[in-house]
């Protein structure tokens, strides 16, 4: 077990990387979202469907939206965030 004074210098290290962390993760992301890399994603789950039609993701994307055709737009962003 660690000392009082240790554990909270510790601790307070921890939360300060993690601040920091949250902090470069947003830059990184408005960068990603200035330089348009954002937008593409989707357009390459869309291919991804195309040319892997027998791919666990493919099968689980058309057992997801064969019922719903309202859900395909969300369901792609889906399967964009799974590759």
């Amino acid at each position: 077990m660690l000392a009082g004074p240790l554990r909270k210098r510790r601790f307070e290290a921890l939360r300060s990387s993690l601040r920091m962390t949250r902090h470069l993760l947003a830059e990184r992301v408005k960068k990603l979202v200035r330089s348009g890399v954002l937008r593409r994603i989707p357009q390459l789950a869309w291919r991804f469907l195309m040319f892997q039609k027998e791919s666990a993701l493919a099968q689980w994307f058309r057992a997801r939206t064969e019922t719903a055709r309202g859900t395909r737009k969300t369901m792609i962003v889906a399967l964009a965030r799974k590759l």
